[in-house]
């Protein structure tokens, strides 16, 4: 249902904005988030009403888009996120349904738990504080008698072959076998 304000010299119309698009919605997150050891971080997640939740689900969602290039290719060019993915003819992940393939393509689980793990991440701000300190340059910092020191993102292209992201280590694993390793992007 649209919502019309009016005025005067020029209607606007409101329409309602769907959410975000993320891997993983509320209530797959607390279904997920059931299964895996509880951490405080997952807590302070199942704490939080939908709209929070959904919030932090898409900059999950987004900081997995964004980590690596993927093998294949999108399922359909105009989807707003990486997955489901594809190649040239074989779509990696179907739905079924009582031994019936249903034909519709779906997000991988791993892809799931890995934002949901990407979520946790999130809520800790000292590592939001490091990764926001790496990224920004700095090679390593000391208070007192205590000090840290970071690789350089450019440093970490041939360290691990494939350079910086913003996962956080349970994360990148999970994702680490859609990583595109040899070939060309498509």
């Amino acid at each position: 249902m649209a919502v019309t304000l009016k005025r005067i010299d020029n209607p606007v119309v409101l329409r309602p904005v769907s959410p975000p698009p993320a891997y993983v919605k509320p209530i797959e997150f607390r279904t997920i988030a059931a299964s895996i050891p509880l951490q405080p971080e997952i807590a302070t997640l199942l704490a939080m009403d939908d709209s929070q939740l959904s919030t932090v689900l898409f900059a999950a969602s987004i900081d997995i888009d964004s980590a690596m290039r993927y093998q294949g290719e999108k399922y359909d060019a105009r989807q707003p996120l990486e997955f489901p993915r594809r190649t040239s003819s074989d779509v990696w992940d179907w739905q079924f349904g009582d031994g019936i393939e249903l034909g519709r393509p779906v997000f991988p689980y791993n892809v799931k738990l890995a934002c949901v793990y990407q979520a946790a991440y999130l809520q800790n701000p000292k590592f939001a504080k490091r990764l926001e300190n790496i990224r920004s340059g700095l090679a390593s910092h000391s208070i007192g008698t205590a000090s840290e020191s970071y690789v350089r993102p450019a440093d970490l292209v041939a360290i691990t072959g494939g350079g910086f992201t913003a996962l956080g280590d349970r994360p990148q694993r999970i994702m680490e076998k859609y990583r595109l390793t040899t070939g060309r992007i498509l």
